[in-house]
């Protein structure tokens, strides 16, 4: 007998409907799925016959087909084990059914004892189920905190293959369980964010980062071991905004896509922030696989990717930052596929002056030879350096600050910004490469300020528009309008001889 049920794979970011048809007809015992699976489909077998077998019912003898279609679409994961299962009872006519199915979507992960496991992907089918007139889905237990958000389809989440085939026969009721308290977590708590309190001196810095969290500048801290520069960029999360509703589901979106999948009830409400080693690899980096998945830069997206020790990294993973930190997004081709991810992330990056961490101190002596040092910085090539807005030295803390905790805490620093964050709210596009220009084209005092140093050869245009947009996020700060005081202001904020 042949039966057709309704299941989803990931394509990039997006949730695609999979028709899976399954036939169960006389022959010799064979099970096959066709329809360009990958390794954890096929290696599927066991999983739903043990899960058959744990609630009751038997392996149908004869030939088993499973196709998914459509065929040139490269289909991963677990999610087809609970629709293959329902499929192979329905098709062996060992359970029946009077619910019409056609607009039902089944994914899910089985056990060897029937349970079903929580999957990816449950966030991203459930956007899809609108656009492809499918109004109900049964879905894993532990997934439904997932799904608080969607108020228009009907949700039916099991715990067993035997619930959901007491289900189709009508002997069980399956409802949606009301999450009335939603679980706390880091994305909706400033409260629970590391503090600038905890960070002595340095008010300079705290600043600049004031500045890169309001106007979305990518920024680069320089300084030898233990003067905080790893302390500031972490704190930089509890400077963010909460995320409007768009990005928010963008967010939430990308999230559920990985293969971590979303580990909190509900969307994200506050930006991400991603702290990545020096030892990721550069399709963990950009994204990509065999079946294309977001890495770190989507991840971050509307959030900071923090990456310390930034010349540790492969000259190559720094090299791949170049396009997404100008274009906001990263277009991945492979032979199978073409996807382009959301990558709109503030860059925060560390470094010591050099390999051992003390060229240039006052009282320690630097062991690097100038070829060392020579090397260490060439990881970071030019374009890259033109795309990192703020280049700042950290010196460590003076002496009377080591005693005391700062005045300048996350929740004032945090206040400060308010006001520049509704103006960029009420003017989306003033930050814009676009205003930018427009600004520079506009104002004399620019032209004159940073002409100079242009035709010099000291700074190049896109610096020269980096330090405008850098003057024009301080002067949002300040309440002012743009003024000579702010691009000097900003001209120090990228001051640092590379390499000296």
């Amino acid at each position: 007998m042949y039966i057709k049920l309704s299941s989803f794979t990931l394509f990039g970011l997006d949730a695609v409907e999979v028709q899976v048809e399954v036939s169960v007809s006389p022959g010799l015992p064979k099970f096959e799925v066709i329809g360009m699976a990958d390794v954890a489909i096929k290696e599927s077998k066991e999983r739903i016959y043990q899960s058959i077998v744990a609630s009751g019912y038997k392996i149908p003898p004869g030939n088993i087909t499973i196709n998914l279609a459509p065929a040139q679409i490269r289909k991963k994961g677990t999610i087809f084990d609970l629709v293959i299962a329902i499929g192979i009872l329905l098709a062996s006519k060992q359970i029946q059914t009077e619910r019409n199915l056609s607009k039902t979507l089944f994914g899910g992960e089985l056990s060897l004892n029937g349970e079903l496991r929580r999957s990816s992907g449950i966030f991203n089918a459930a956007l899809m189920m609108k656009e492809n007139a499918l109004d109900h889905f049964v879905y894993p237990y532990e997934n439904h905190g997932d799904l608080i958000y969607f108020r228009d389809i009907v949700k039916s989440p099991v715990k067993t293959l035997l619930q959901i085939i007491q289900f189709l026969e009508g002997d069980l009721d399956l409802e949606a369980p009301e999450i009335l308290e939603k679980k706390k977590s880091f994305k909706e708590n400033k409260e629970d964010c590391l503090d600038y309190r905890d960070v002595y001196g340095n008010e300079v810095a705290k600043r600049a980062l004031q500045l890169s969290v309001l106007g979305r500048l990518n920024v680069l801290l320089i300084g030898p071991p233990g003067c905080g520069k790893t302390m500031l960029l972490r704190r930089m999360a509890s400077l963010l905004p909460e995320l409007n509703e768009d990005d928010a589901l963008l967010v939430t979106k990308i999230h559920a896509a990985s293969e971590g999948g979303l580990e909190e009830a509900d969307i994200f409400r506050k930006p991400p922030f991603r702290e990545v080693h020096s030892s990721i690899s550069e399709a963990s980096l950009i994204g990509g696989g065999k079946t294309p998945s977001p890495g770190e830069i989507s991840l971050a997206h509307k959030g900071i990717l923090l990456m310390d020790e930034f010349p540790e990294f492969g000259r190559s993973s720094i090299q791949l930052l170049r396009t997404p930190m100008e274009r906001k997004e990263i277009n991945i081709r492979r032979v199978d596929y073409n996807c382009t991810f959301p990558s709109d992330f503030i860059l925060s990056a560390a470094m010591n002056p050099c390999p051992c961490g003390y060229h240039g101190d006052a009282y320690k002596m630097c062991q690097c030879s100038q070829e060392q040092i020579r090397n260490y910085y060439q990881k970071i090539s030019g374009p890259i350096l033109d795309r990192i807005d703020i280049i700042l030295y950290v010196d460590p803390p003076k002496k009377e600050y080591l005693f005391q905790k700062s005045d300048l805490d996350s929740k004032t620093m945090r206040d400060e910004l308010e006001k520049g964050f509704s103006f960029l709210e009420n003017h989306p596009n003033y930050l814009s490469a676009e205003h930018v220009d427009e600004v520079i084209e506009e104002r004399k005092m620019i032209q004159d300020l940073l002409g100079k140093a242009y035709e010099s050869g000291f700074i190049s245009l896109r610096r020269l528009k980096s330090i405008v947009k850098t003057a024009m996020v301080r002067s949002i700060f300040l309440g002012k309008d743009l003024e000579a005081e702010h691009l000097y202001f900003a001209m120090q904020l990228c001051k640092v001889k590379w390499g000296a």
